[in-house]
């Protein structure tokens, strides 16, 4: 045990439509959510489409301080997660070496996939075996993160005089809020990208990109109902996918949008099921446009041979009541920022 570790954490979760912290802190066994705050980006930036890396340091800064202060957070220990989009991800295998001689040969191994030079990037692999075979090589996930973009990470926290703790690649903890053994496919519908991701054991096996978001989804409102993306963003939310008949255009626009992009799971479940010899009989997704009204029964009604669940970031954490009204309008959009604490707390 790791006793100068502190028992509170700052989480922050860098998105392209807002930044969310939540802070977290061990309490004997148990991980609780104690506060939280979530700060939307400037307009022209949010529904522009462009992500917060182009908003200046000293600006982002100022939102994190702002948010904290708001939140009423005095809290200094942080930790951040690094966006799979800007990250590298490699799946790859090795043949079955002494263990000693393991560590050496996965870092010899990550020099050939990582797009540049070994010392650009900041990266974490985790081995493991599909199946409980002996004679069956080790694949490796490799995740990479540019060192320039933690960098600028780095200086926008050392403005608020915050402490990094660590760094944590986006999706990799989620996996670990489950206790299972069964294979899970995990689906991020955001903003500006989408991300699947597999599992077992608590533990990322593979991760992709795809091709569909929900700006594509919200510009389907802009564009049929002739509104400004702001507004269209506003319709979305309050009226989702359930419309009435004066709305028939639209609505066969976005039925067709969502298949393409359910499609595509499909597509892209079967594909490792048949190259990886597993099945995956469960779907967890997450991500702000999984709440838009009747989106996650359309999904479930897709896919009739897997059952689909909203991801729950709240299964090993707990929270004081007076959250409870605002985690259940609002807990998914910190499940980045919350499986990221816990991971910190409890490793």
């Amino acid at each position: 045990m790791d006793f100068l570790k502190p028992k509170r954490i700052l989480s922050l979760d860098f998105g392209s439509r807002n930044i969310k912290i939540a802070l977290l802190e061990k309490k004997g066994e148990d991980t609780w959510l104690t506060n939280y705050s979530i700060v939307s980006l400037p307009e022209k930036f949010e529904y522009g489409g462009m992500v917060s890396f182009q908003l200046e340091d000293e600006i982002i800064s100022q939102l994190i301080g702002w948010g904290l202060r708001e939140a009423g957070i005095n809290e200094k220990n942080i930790i951040i997660t690094l966006p799979f989009s800007s990250s590298f991800f490699k799946l790859f295998q090795i043949p079955p070496i002494d263990p000693k001689e393991l560590k050496k040969a996965i870092n010899f191994e990550a020099r050939k996939y990582l797009p540049g030079k070994i010392e650009e990037f900041v990266y974490h692999w985790e081995i493991f075996k599909f199946h409980n075979d002996p004679k069956e090589v080790w694949s490796v996930c490799l995740f990479g993160f540019p060192k320039n973009f933690l960098e600028k990470y780095q200086k926008i926290i050392q403005i608020q005089k915050l402490k990094l703790k660590g760094v944590y690649f986006e999706n990799m903890c989620m996996p670990k809020i489950f206790d299972t053994s069964d294979w899970v496919a995990m689906v991020d519908f955001g903003h500006l990208n989408s991300v699947i991701t597999f599992a077992s054991n608590g533990q990322i096996k593979f991760a992709k990109l795809l091709s569909l978001n929900g700006q594509k989804f919200t510009s389907l409102y802009s564009n049929v109902l002739s509104l400004d993306f702001l507004r269209a963003e506003n319709f979305k939310e309050t009226f989702g996918i359930k419309l009435g008949p004066e709305h028939q255009d639209l609505s066969r626009s976005l039925l067709s949008f969502l298949n393409n992009f359910l499609m595509e799971i499909e597509k892209e479940i079967s594909s490792f099921e048949t190259a990886y010899r597993v099945s995956v009989e469960k779907i967890y997704f997450y991500g702000g446009n999984v709440n838009i009204k009747g989106v996650i029964e359309y999904f479930a009604s897709f896919f009739k041979d897997r059952k689909v669940f909203i991801f729950n970031p709240f299964l090993k954490i707990k929270y004081p009541k007076e959250l409870e009204p605002i985690i259940n309008q609002r807990g998914l959009i910190l499940a980045s920022a919350i499986s990221a604490g816990y991971c910190y707390l409890n490793s």
